[in-house]
């Protein structure tokens, strides 16, 4: 027996829809020759190091050749599978674009009963200014990541797993970038039947991202040094420890703190059933991401996404507050590393606005976007709570 005919002009539509999204990205990657990437560039250099047979941990603490190894060990280890099969950065920007692709399928599946918020989302994600620029123009790893991030959300809603397979997830998330174990918790405790088993399911994420770090051993020390050294630096990039510094606050000894203490007020949220364990996930994201020194338009663009998972933004008043937030993000990126490496089109004009990347007026434009989307989930949040006040079940 056939589909139905709206279903297959439904799931049409969402081929076509990821189909053009693909394309444009490869498009994007093959014919478009300027890259603002210094991570593409780490990323390649490191992974072919690899499959030369050297230690692109050692090269790099020696300061003997190129640009910087600090990746971890599991990630490492997946570029270099990567271009194993083709020697070129071109093969690690594929790999992000099929990552891409895996967010818009989870996409669909996540929002299969809400035709106008599935199409929202595979436009905003698939066509949108946003992560083209930011995610395909200047790749970084950020897609692999939604992309597991994302997997975690749709099998929590659809199919309900062991619990052990949120624990291989986070696990593979804490081996790849930490954040895994930023968000074990809220994950864990929503599925675990019993004090034990929660247990139980922190030690298979701390096994995992443990074993993960026998590659390289103990190499990779290198990029733990690198990275607690960046916490007693001056701000840079976008990040807003940059305005707060500006305003007088000593950033270089906050940052850890401010991270804590967001997580835990995360934390707190969630126990005390102010938010569930999805909202919980995405603002402990923000939390670890939002207040670090390095904090880049990537990054803010990422843990905006996951924010936006959580919203429902399909009024008119909505979609327009994220289609021109991230637009308006998308070109304070593009106009301030203008004046430092060039780009596709002239965009000197707004310099003058934007300020050059690094600045403090970069940085106080940078935050519109994101905070919008923080704004937006807290709104829904505290309506939540006034709703569940007024009328308890």
């Amino acid at each position: 027996m056939g589909l139905p005919d709206r279903l297959r002009k439904r799931n049409l539509s969402e081929i076509i829809l990821i189909s053009v999204a693909f394309i444009l990205r490869l498009f994007l990657i093959f014919t478009i020759k300027w890259c603002n990437s210094s991570d593409l560039n780490n990323y390649f250099w490191a992974a072919e190091r690899v499959i030369g047979g050297e230690n692109p941990y050692i090269l790099w603490q020696n300061h003997l050749q190129g640009p910087r190894s600090d990746l971890l060990p599991l990630e490492l280890l997946l570029l270099s599978l990567i271009i194993s099969v083709w020697e070129s950065p071109y093969a690690i920007r594929v790999f992000f674009g099929l990552c891409d692709v895996v967010v818009m399928l989870l996409i669909i599946r996540l929002f299969r009963d809400n035709t106008l918020r599935k199409i929202l989302w595979l436009t905003f994600y698939g066509l949108g200014a946003g992560p083209l620029f930011l995610f395909v123009l200047t790749p970084t790893d950020k897609t692999l990541l939604l992309a597991l991030v994302l997997l975690i959300v749709v099998l929590a809603r659809f199919y309900r797993p062991y619990p052990w397979v949120y624990s291989i997830i986070l696990g593979l998330l804490a081996a790849l970038k930490w954040i895994g174990l930023v968000i074990a918790f809220p994950v864990l405790h929503a599925f675990a039947r019993n004090k034990r088993q929660l247990f139980c399911l922190f030690l298979v994420v701390i096994a995992l991202f443990g074993v993960s770090h026998v590659l390289w051993y103990p190499d990779w020390q290198i990029v733990y040094k690198f990275r607690a050294s960046r916490l007693h630096l001056p701000p840079f990039h976008t990040s807003v420890a940059l305005v707060l510094q500006k305003l007088g606050m000593p950033m270089q000894n906050l940052y850890s703190f401010l991270i804590v203490l967001s997580l835990a007020a995360c934390g707190l949220a969630y126990l005390l059933g102010w938010i569930d364990w999805e909202k919980a996930m995405a603002l402990s994201l923000w939390a670890f991401v939002y207040w670090t020194p390095d904090c880049t338009p990537q990054m803010l663009l990422f843990v905006s996404i996951l924010l936006l998972i959580e919203v429902d933004w399909t009024s008119w008043k909505h979609s327009l507050i994220i289609w021109v937030g991230m637009l308006f993000h998308t070109l304070i990126s593009a106009a301030s590393v203008y004046p430092i490496i060039g780009g596709l089109i002239d965009l000197q004009w707004m310099t003058n606005f934007t300020g050059i990347y690094g600045s403090t007026r970069t940085a106080v434009l940078s935050q519109v976007f994101p905070l919008s989307c923080l704004f937006l989930l807290i709104k829904d949040v505290l309506h939540t709570i006034v709703q569940t006040k007024v009328s308890p079940t």
